[in-house]
């Protein structure tokens, strides 16, 4: 690698920071202190960025295992109350003796049709959900 001739200006304290630098690591010139010193600081800086990335990484992983936590246990929360409901559903089916049912599709009984307490059921489950967002929302904020 060939070498440029320069000249730059630098404090007396930066020089003799060099000619010491020189001294330490027995160099023939200031000007390979300098390079020395140039490039253990572009080293420590890149190890600087690595160890910053590093670190970042870390701090995310943890913060998306708490949320993952969270939604697990929601998630198992909510599979608890479908499957009872789904056996109540299947216990009072069974106790009034229905054969066939109406569907809200009609797909599969060639007949569709909803309840009002359907509706019911499904505009009160929409306003609790908004309910949720909004108190989560205002949390987030705070």
């Amino acid at each position: 690698m060939s070498k440029l001739r320069k000249g730059y200006c630098v404090s007396e304290e930066i020089h003799n920071y060099l000619k010491k630098v020189k001294k330490e690591n027995n160099l023939s010139s200031v000007s390979l202190a300098l390079e020395l010193v140039v490039t253990e600081h572009e080293r420590r800086s890149r190890i600087k960025t690595e160890d910053t990335a590093k670190l970042m990484a870390r701090e995310i992983g943890k913060v998306m295992k708490e949320d993952m936590i969270k939604f697990k246990a929601s998630a198992r929360e909510t599979d608890k109350n479908v499957q009872v409901l789904i056996e109540m559903l299947n216990g009072y089916l069974i106790k009034e003796g229905t054969g066939q049912i109406v569907t809200t599709t009609g797909l599969t009984t060639e007949i569709s049709m909803e309840s009002l307490a359907l509706k019911i059921s499904k505009e009160e489950v929409k306003k609790r959900l908004h309910r949720n967002r909004i108190m989560k929302a205002s949390k987030v904020n705070e």
